[in-house]
């Protein structure tokens, strides 16, 4: 059957079908029974957390896909023209190329070592964070607090190019150790791994980025590169936490399929649910192109819609949480991104509630 407007969507299930459907569904992606293991392995044998590009998302620094376009519009010059307005538009144009190839572009030119590069990157990622503490950094560096060891959070590991979590860190007082390419480092504290390479706000000793496709593959090119050491011996010997991931990323799911060949903790990553906004948002703009758009059913018509729409986005969640249990990740899911920080808070106290 071809899905070419709202009636056709309708036609795809009977009403009695698409409640059983959608009562099923939901009860898979029930993350009660998950958050409470979860609480229980923090409490009594700690965790290790993994941060991604959402967590810093959350405090207004760019997305992995916003960076891009930035580094794209300040290299945009071509015989001495300015096309920094037009830089959005070819961003799209080299987009299917993927992220890399799209940050290699970006970047063309550059040295990935040289200050100017690093100046460049140091400047889109923290020219426009927000005025305020965000509520996730604050609760991923309360939930730190707790001694490490064999509870509470015994080490940190993120791909995120900033010091972010550092910062929150130093305002609630908890000692922390970053620790570079060769695990060398003074103090005592947390230890914080940046996976990815670092950037303070100012300059700072040891400063390193893997962020074209060429550093990527240097970086990654051998099974023994610090990064991967750091990468698996988390994913061996701890219960890792995901927090700011898609869980698409290749590397870090064939890392999590290396690991998982030896005896592994069970791990947890928080996902948001997929957006039914989002789905009917793609269809109208999919017909649109095509010349199908119809508008929108109203009534009982519009309320069998969304039922419909509830039970492909819960499909899609449910494929996405198979996936990654046969690579030992449990999925906590959330509606929205304001819910995820008292998630966390919930972790830290002891107690659950809220998840979905």
């Amino acid at each position: 059957m071809t899905i070419d407007s709202y009636e056709a969507i309708i036609a795809t299930l009977s009403d009695a079908e698409a409640s059983t459907a959608l009562q099923e569904l939901e009860q898979k992606l029930d993350s009660q029974p998950v958050l409470q293991t979860l609480i229980d392995t923090y409490l009594r044998d700690g965790i290790s957390l993994v941060l991604g590009a959402g967590v810093s998302s959350s405090c207004g620094a760019p997305s992995w896909t916003e960076l891009l376009l930035r580094l794209h519009a300040a290299n945009a010059k071509v015989g001495g023209v300015d096309l920094s307005k037009i830089s959005s538009v070819y961003a799209e144009a080299v987009a299917s190329d993927g992220p890399l190839i799209s940050a290699r572009l970006a970047a063309s030119g550059i040295n990935d070592d040289s200050s100017r590069f690093k100046g460049l990157l140091r400047t889109e990622i923290y020219s426009q964070l927000t005025a305020t503490r965000s509520d996730l950094v604050r609760e991923l560096a309360r939930l730190a607090q707790a001694c490490e060891g064999h509870s509470g959070v015994r080490g940190l590991v993120t791909y995120n190019y900033d010091t972010l979590i550092e910062d929150e860190f130093d305002e609630l007082g908890r000692h922390y150790t970053r620790l570079d390419r060769t695990d060398r480092g003074v103090g005592h504290g947390i230890q914080v791994r940046h996976v990815h390479g670092f950037l303070g706000r100012s300059e700072l000793p040891d400063e390193w980025v893997v962020l074209t496709e060429r550093a990527y593959h240097k970086e990654y090119a051998s099974p023994f590169s610090w990064s991967n050491i750091v990468q698996l011996n988390a994913f061996r010997e701890s219960s890792c936490v995901f927090v700011g991931l898609s869980m698409t990323d290749p590397n870090l799911r064939r890392l999590l399929e290396a690991a998982k060949q030896t005896a592994t903790p069970q791990h947890y990553c928080f996902l948001r649910k997929t957006s039914t906004t989002a789905l009917q948002n793609n269809l109208d703009a999919a017909w649109q192109t095509r010349g199908r758009g119809k508008g929108k059913p109203a009534g009982k018509e519009w309320e069998q819609v969304e039922v419909r729409f509830r039970v492909a986005a819960a499909m899609a969640d449910a494929s996405r949480a198979a996936a990654l249990l046969e690579l030992g990740v449990h999925t906590i899911w959330y509606e929205d991104h304001d819910k995820l920080p008292p998630l966390i808070k919930s972790v830290r106290e002891g107690k659950h509630g809220g998840a979905t």
